[in-house]
Parts: structure tokens; sequence; C-alpha cells
């Protein structure tokens, strides 16, 4: 036998040998015969939002013994989603029990009434030595669960979002008939916020903490460790941190036609004349971190808090700064909020559940507070405007709502949960942010 006769009888008995090891991994080369099959749960109605009232049970089976299955799914029609079992990825796949069981709840979307969701079964083609599992990469079996859903009367669960972050979480608008959302991700809603979408075509920013409008529908994105990105058109975006040393953790962000404003956890404050070509760092005395809440006063002065509860002020638009003078009562410190009204009065959101309203001339005025004992801190925040009232929440009160400066009280709402945030319409409706999601209002 010739030299190279025997170099491929040697490649011939290698590929048997790891084609036999290979079967010893595999029960077969082929899928096992599975199925999938509804036990409970289907065409079952619930109200928008909501989750149905039993959960859906599903069981696969195979006529191979051992086999494992794991289940992908497809939401065909509305935009609700499915609560996974404890210890589940969110992804849209679930591996399910030794036994080929799984029992998941159904939170129905608020776009159409009758709603679909295509489940898909895989069985397993290999059992590694390491433990982990490989898929065929084709489903064995599929089925497609119904259900009827209905607007709810009262306070409603908004939909098309799978979570809702309750700290950095809020709605904006420029022109009032598209709604935008901030929420780890930036959304929108054409429907005053009863549905709403990831708005397609944004760069990879990780995390937003903010968004603004100038008056000519240029959108500002605030991300939690990329800096600041803008768009004109929500279509072309760009970076804009010419300047920046170090733009993560930001903490302030002013958005006007002329001069954006922008603070970061440990590189202060920042400000830009020409949309962000140059950023020039500004000093604010001795303070080079955490500064909160930029704000434009009417007669042009800007005022600002750092992480002491001390207020500055600055008349020649952030070039020098001056420590205000204000007594302990108004700004107990840690300060939450900070927000200038039409006619030039500050209020500040403090806590001990007190929202303070200042002239800028005395730097005094009233006092309101809303404690109640509950052996918890309490602070005023999310401070806002509408028409001629004041409205604020008090978070950690130990009745949820929103507060208003009529009359100085909370509002008789009847909305029983948590109130993290809220965005108030042009109609005058508000819309609720809560840990649990968003929710609006029907007659």
């Amino acid at each position: 036998m010739t030299y190279k006769n025997k170099y491929f009888l040697l490649l011939f008995i290698l590929f048997v040998f790891l084609v036999a090891c290979n079967k010893d991994e595999s029960d077969s080369l082929n899928p096992p015969y599975s199925e999938l099959h509804i036990q409970q749960g289907n065409n079952q109605s619930g109200f928008f939002g909501e989750f149905l009232a039993n959960p859906i049970i599903i069981q696969a089976s195979s006529d191979q013994e051992g086999t494992r299955f794991m289940i992908k799914y497809q939401m065909l029609r509305g935009n609700g989603s499915i609560e996974k079992p404890a210890g589940s990825l969110w992804s849209d796949q679930i591996e399910l029990e030794k036994n080929g069981k799984l029992e998941f709840k159904w939170s129905m979307g608020c776009d159409f009434p009758d709603q679909q969701i295509k489940l898909f079964l895989y069985t397993d083609s290999v059992s590694l030595h390491n433990g982990s599992r490989l898929y065929y990469s084709s489903p064995s079996s599929s089925i497609i669960i119904n259900a009827e859903g209905e607007t709810p009367i009262g306070w409603g669960k908004s939909c098309g979002y799978e979570y809702i972050d309750p700290i950095e979480s809020k709605i904006i608008t420029h022109n009032g008939s598209t709604l935008y959302l901030v929420n780890t991700d930036l959304y929108s809603s054409e429907d005053n916020g009863i549905n709403w979408a990831l708005l397609e075509n944004t760069p990879d920013w990780n995390k937003i903490i903010d968004a603004q409008f100038n008056s000519q529908g240029w959108l500002y994105v605030l991300t939690y460790d990329k800096g600041v990105c803008y768009t004109k058109d929500l279509k072309n975006w760009e970076y804009i941190n010419n300047g920046i040393i170090d733009h993560r953790y930001p903490y302030a962000f002013l958005v006007e036609d002329t001069t954006l404003f922008v603070s970061f956890h440990f590189d202060g404050l920042y400000r830009t004349r020409d949309n962000g070509n140059f950023w020039r760092k500004l000093l604010v005395g001795d303070v080079g971190s955490e500064l909160h809440n930029v704000n434009r006063h009417p007669n042009g002065d800007l005022y600002l808090f750092d992480k002491w509860g001390i207020l500055w002020n600055s008349t020649n638009d952030g070039d020098s700064w001056t420590k205000l003078i204000v007594e302990n009562q108004y700004i107990r410190s840690p300060l939450f909020d900070l927000k200038i009204d039409n006619e030039g009065l500050i209020y500040i959101g403090a806590s001990e559940a007190r929202i303070s309203v200042l002239s800028a001339d005395t730097y005094t005025g009233e006092i309101h507070s809303f404690y109640e004992m509950n052996h918890s801190s309490q602070h005023v925040d999310d401070i806002s405007f509408y028409e001629n009232n004041v409205f604020f929440t008090v978070n950690g009160n130990p009745r949820p709502g929103i507060f208003s400066s009529q009359h100085w009280n909370r509002l008789n709402l009847n909305f029983e949960d948590d109130v993290s945030n809220y965005y108030i319409k042009k109609e005058g409706d508000f819309l609720i942010i809560s840990s649990k999601g968003i929710y609006y209002y029907t007659e």
C-alpha cells in the first residue's frame, strides 16, 4: 500500500471514530416526535393591560423518554406580554420542567380586541458532557392561544412595554399629539398614552435618563454613560460630547434653543452655545460634582442646588455662581426638585415631605408640609405646572397620590397603587406612572 493510500485510510478511520462518538452522545440524529397541548387558559376574556383571570397551562409530550423541551413564543396579535416563571430569562424562550409542563400568565395588549400568542416547541438534540443542551433549529410542534380583550372602565394599564423604571421614567411631548416615554429606552404613543411602541432607528445608547425638546422640535437625549445625543427628524442621530471629559452618571439637563446645560456625577456642570460642538466646563464655587436641577428664571438668571442642599444662582449664564443664603426651614436637606414658574416663583421639593415657594428677591415665602407618620423618609418631587395650579408627588407617603396647590392637598383620583411620576395631558387628564406601569383613565 502506498503512503498516499495509507493516509486516506487513516482519515477514514478517524472519521468513523468521530461519528461513533457523536452517536454515543445523541439518542437519535432525527428529532423525536413531540407535541404541544393546551391544558388550560385558551379562549379567555379580560381587560386591556391586565392579566387574564386564569394562567395558561401547556403540556409537551414526546415518544422518546428523557426528551427535554424549550418553548419560544411570538405575539401574533396584540401588544401584551407574558409573565414567565421565576428564574426564566427575559427573552423569547423558556426551558420547560422535566415533566414538559409550563404555566404562565398573559397580560392583555391594548390595541386589538382579539389577541393571539403562538408557542413553538423545540426538543433537545444532544446531551453534552458539561450539562448544557442543544436544541434542534426547527420546531417540533406549535399551538395558538386566543383571548378577547376590552377597555376597562376607570384606571387602565397601558401597553407596549414589558417593564417600567419607576425612578427615571418620564413622559414628554413637543406638539401634544405624540407622546414620548423615557423608560431606559425611548417609546412613543399616538393615542394619548394607551399604546406605546419602541422608537425605531435609535442609537445603541444602553440606557437613557432624560429627553427634552427645544422649540424647533429637535429632540435631545441624555444617556446613562454615553453623554448627549440629538436628532432633528427622529431618524438621524448624532452624539454631541465634544469637550466633556467624563460623561457618565448625569444629574442635570436643560435644553434651550441657544444653550444646553448638563451635569455629571464626577465631572460637574457644562454649557454649550453651539449645539454641542464644544462644551465649556463651568465652575460652581468649590463644588466639583453632584449638581442638580438647572433652571432658568424668567429674568434670565440660572438656579441649581448641590448634594448638600445649597442653592446657587448665576446672573451671567453660568460663567460664575453665587451661593445663596436661604433659611433652613425652606430647604431641608437633601433636596429633590427645583422648578420656577412663569411668574418667577421658585418651588423647592425637599425632605420631610415639604414644598417651599420662594420669592427670587428675598428667598423667603411659603412652606407646605405633607408628612404623615409611617416611620419612613418622605420627600416632595415631580413638581409641574398646569394652568394656574402646581402639582407634585410626595414620595414615601403612606397614601399614594398626586398633590395640588389648589387647597394644598391630595387630589381625589381613586388610584390605589403607588405614584412614581405623572404626566398632564393637554386636556388636563393625568397619565400616572406607577411601579406596575403607566395608567390612563377612561370614563
